[in-house]
């Protein structure tokens, strides 16, 4: 059995790839997932990582080359942050490369783990940059003030207003491109079957 340290918070399970390589290496199955933990399993064992108020996750890949608890993560700018509103009150001609410039900013803000469609539904946007009037949707302080700054550019009329402040202290699992975001997280080894 592994032994588990007190503060599991950056720690990292399994092999790391050193800079500029590539870990092709996957060492996890995500061998069960349920509402409250995932289960990874390998040679040595399960390590079964309980979620405390998990609030939201994302799972995309079975099996990964390592797993780590973290505070500081672009998932987590949504809970640390306050939150606005942004109201568009001019029509676009081409609402489309609106979106698009929308989306891109929203992807390099989180660095790729949020898209648009993770606040508001893309053909909704599409329909409110259209008819000119609406709300645009709720988004993180940093997020909003990025989307605001490309709705100046284009010369596109707007409010933004606030929302609510920040929910809180969160972390973050990651396993690959797989997350869970929750208030705090247990870890439990498994003996071998």
């Amino acid at each position: 059995m592994r032994d588990i340290p007190e503060d599991i918070t950056g720690v990292r399970w399994g092999a790391m790839p050193m800079e500029g390589q590539v870990n092709d290496r996957m060492r996890y199955q995500v061998a069960r997932r349920q509402t409250t933990f995932w289960d990874f399993t390998d040679s040595e064992g399960t390590t079964r990582v309980h979620f405390i108020a998990k609030k939201e996750f994302g799972f995309t890949q079975p099996a990964v080359a390592s797993f780590s608890i973290e505070a500081d993560h672009p998932l987590l700018a949504d809970y640390s942050n306050g939150w606005v509103q942004i109201f568009v009150s001019a029509p676009v001609i081409e609402p489309g490369l609106l979106v698009a410039k929308i989306d891109e900013a929203v992807k390099e803000m989180s660095k790729h783990w949020r898209t648009l469609a993770t606040y508001r539904e893309p053909d909704v946007t599409l329909d409110v940059l259209g008819s000119g009037y609406g709300a645009l949707g709720g988004f993180p302080m940093p997020m909003a003030t990025a989307i605001a700054a490309i709705l100046i550019r284009e010369g596109i009329r707007h409010t933004v207003l606030p929302s609510f402040g920040p929910r809180g202290k969160f972390q973050v699992l990651i396993a690959g491109k797989n997350w869970v975001v929750a208030e705090s997280f247990r870890i439990e080894e498994l003996p071998l079957d």
